[in-house]
């Protein structure tokens, strides 16, 4: 009998108790969270937590364990407490103050009246606002989707055509407009301030100038008006130039995609009209004129856009009250982004709220300055890049090449892909630029030799001027005859000719991108 006790105790021993589980279970959970968090660079703050509960479950006596957890338990209550009270007084978005750093922007941008062609793109805005129903198309869906993408006669849409001579004023003066060379809109306070980001005025007329120039001047090709329709084009080009010259990122961005839609007429004559040589030569000399420099248009850019990116942010991050107390946001911007929505002044609406902001003081500092200094930083990494695809410090993916779970990190990888998106829009702008370049010379060649080249070589040596350099991969485009005309296309950032096939968007496989013929 006494050995058969004396086994049972020491079987007993052997097994760990409930509360011993526990305890190994929670240290292993502990260690595995503090690991991760050293691991993926989280804020010092939640690590600092994770590190002090780790060592007091490990290295503790049971004494002094129980009050350290007593207390655990009590700051925990106490933090629940705090979330369940509601709180008075009235707390709005932090906003910067902007007016001195606007003042001087516009003080370093502005133009002389006389030579500002903005100065006649805000008469006729105000002219159009006054006759807003006049300067609108009868049939939006006629006007945008089909009478500026291709050429048109006046018998096929009567309509239009009688509501585009009531325009002839607004054409004449946006080409008298295009002939200046430089453009300057004075930056609004009100389009900083705005979340999410809402489009300057001025940028919604020039889309509507578009749309007007492009639908003339195609009404103009169907009727072999062809001077008439060089003019307009040409004024296209010339605005879309204008945009180009903002600080604004969302002009810029505009100014290239209305270029490239323009091109995309133009080369649908070269290659099925019959242009002449007059023609050929004022477009080429016009697109000789247009210069894409990455650095010249993003130094100017990044002025403004640090200042909006910053704004945003704070704005997100901070609010204050009436006596110009800063605090860390209590509005419920991650629960409405999980679906949790409740009106918004509801109970469980600023209970959720603070919860939040509980979170939030682990990753964001108490200082809005702080946080702003971020985007100063990280906006200053980008601004000597000249370059992207060829930069050494470029990566395509951030996020799979250092994840990183802190704010300076995200606001990195915001930034990041803000950059590359319009970088991918002007590179793309640029090389289509360069494209219709090429297919002058390929139209030039046709019309001395009664076909379309073989190779696209053969232009090189009738033409030595043109460069047959894509832009984006600094390699030849790719160039192939087909049953109607041609095909042209750029052989993407990974420089591999997979036959026009892929998008360039794609970050994996086939990512040509077919130029001409436009599907």
């Amino acid at each position: 009998m006494p050995q058969e006790k004396q086994k049972n105790k020491v079987k007993n021993k052997q097994l760990p108790t409930p509360w011993e589980l526990i305890k190994y279970i929670g240290l292993g959970v502990l260690s595995f969270f503090l690991i991760t968090a050293v691991i993926f660079h989280v804020p010092w703050k939640l690590t600092s937590v994770l590190l002090i509960f780790t060592l007091a479950a490990a290295l503790l006596s049971k004494p002094y364990k129980k009050w350290f957890w007593m207390a655990a338990a009590l700051a925990g209550l106490t933090l629940i407490i705090w979330i369940i009270i509601p709180e008075n007084g009235t707390w709005i978005p932090y906003n910067l103050n902007l007016e001195k750093e606007l003042n001087a922007l516009n003080e370093k941008f502005a133009l002389s009246e006389d030579k500002n062609a903005a100065v006649l793109y805000n008469r006729l805005m105000e002219n159009q606002k006054q006759n807003y129903a006049e300067s609108s198309p009868p049939d939006p869906n006629l006007f945008y989707y089909t009478a500026m993408e291709k050429p048109w006669k006046t018998e096929q849409f009567p309509e239009l055509s009688n509501w585009l001579k009531k325009q002839n004023k607004t054409i004449a003066a946006l080409i008298v407009a295009s002939k200046k060379k430089k453009c300057f809109y004075k930056i609004d306070r009100k389009y900083l301030l705005s979340y999410p980001s809402s489009i300057p005025m001025h940028t919604k007329f020039h889309k509507n100038w578009f749309c007007l120039l492009s639908c003339a001047a195609n009404n103009d090709l169907a009727e072999n008006r062809i001077d008439q329709a060089l003019q307009k084009q040409i004024a296209l080009l010339e605005i879309s130039k204008h945009l180009r010259q903002q600080p604004f990122a969302i002009d810029f961005l505009t100014g290239l995609v209305l270029e490239t839609n323009t091109l995309k007429n133009i080369n649908k004559y070269l290659v099925n009209g019959k242009p002449n040589e007059i023609y050929l030569n004022k477009i080429d000399n016009t697109l000789k004129r247009i210069n894409h420099n990455w650095k010249n248009a993003w130094a100017k850019i990044v002025q403004l856009e640090t200042i909006k990116q910053k704004n945003i942010l704070l704005w997100t991050l901070y609010e204050k009250n009436k006596n110009e107390k800063i605090r860390r946001t209590r509005e419920r911007y991650l629960t409405a982004a999980l679906g949790i929505n409740y009106p918004k002044n509801s109970y469980q609406s600023k209970i959720l709220a603070k919860a939040e902001s509980f979170f939030l003081a682990f990753f964001v500092p108490a200082n809005p300055d702080s946080t702003g200094k971020i985007v100063d930083d990280t906006l200053n990494q980008y601004s000597q890049m000249t370059n992207l695809y060829h930069h050494p410090n470029y990566r395509e993916n951030l996020f799979f090449d250092k994840t990183v779970f802190n704010l300076s990190y995200l606001i990195h990888l915001t930034i990041h892909k803000l950059i590359r998106q319009k970088y991918d829009i002007f590179i793309r702008t640029k090389s289509f630029k360069k494209a219709s370049e090429i297919i002058i010379a390929l139209r030039r060649c046709k019309n001395q030799n009664g076909h379309w080249p073989q190779k696209l070589e053969y232009i090189k040596h009738l033409f030595p001027e043109i460069s047959l350099t894509d832009p984006i991969n600094n390699s030849a485009y790719g160039y192939k005859l087909n049953d109607e005309n041609f095909i042209l296309y750029s052989k993407g950032k990974n420089k591999i000719d997979e036959d026009a096939k892929g998008r360039f968007y794609n970050s994996h496989g086939a990512d040509d991108w077919l130029i001409w013929p436009k599907k």
